[in-house]
């Protein structure tokens, strides 16, 4: 596991959108057939008003209820075709940024030492750092001493070796 991949944190707005714009088009029908009821209602009492038809209450247009629900489910409509079509801009952290910083400085044995540290979960014996890259114990205590002074590990006395944790 590179450290890129842990520190990528991607959402998918596009099916994210997709759901939005199908939760607003069942809500738009839905008012449309309240809607419609609705006025069928109307149009059944408007019949036995006594009321001319200016005056009547049952006569009338759209209901003010419906037209704002029309309005806010095409407005979540809108929202999820937003979230369809438009690419969110890469949002990066200052830790984020140092540590994409630190890793571009890594010469080769670093990284290959830094990346055994987080495939081991962010924590591995020195000793087994020795054994899985066949490095002597010199030449892993220098390379641990660099990514310690880069601030990107640490390293805690276990014993007879070091238990080497990584900072991020």
């Amino acid at each position: 596991m590179h450290m890129e991949k842990i520190l990528d944190f991607n959402i998918d707005f596009r099916k994210i959108g997709i759901v939005i714009v199908g939760i607003s088009v069942i809500l738009f029908l839905i008012v449309l057939l309240m809607t419609q009821t609705i006025m069928a209602l109307r149009l059944e009492l408007h019949k036995t008003c006594p009321l001319p038809p200016e005056a009547c209450p049952y006569k009338s247009s759209v209901p003010i209820e419906s037209v704002a629900g029309f309005i806010l489910s095409i407005a979540i409509g809108i929202f999820g075709i937003f979230l369809i079509f438009v690419k969110p801009a890469e949002v990066t952290s200052p830790q984020k940024t140092k540590i994409k910083q630190i890793m571009k400085s890594l010469t080769g044995d670093e990284k290959k030492v830094y990346n055994l540290i987080v495939e081991a979960d962010g924590s591995i014996f020195q000793t087994d750092l020795i054994q899985k890259t066949g490095y002597s114990k010199v030449r892993i205590s220098r390379i641990l001493d660099r990514l310690e002074t880069k601030g990107i590990i640490e390293r805690r006395r276990r014993g007879m070796t070091n238990l080497v944790l990584s900072k991020y």
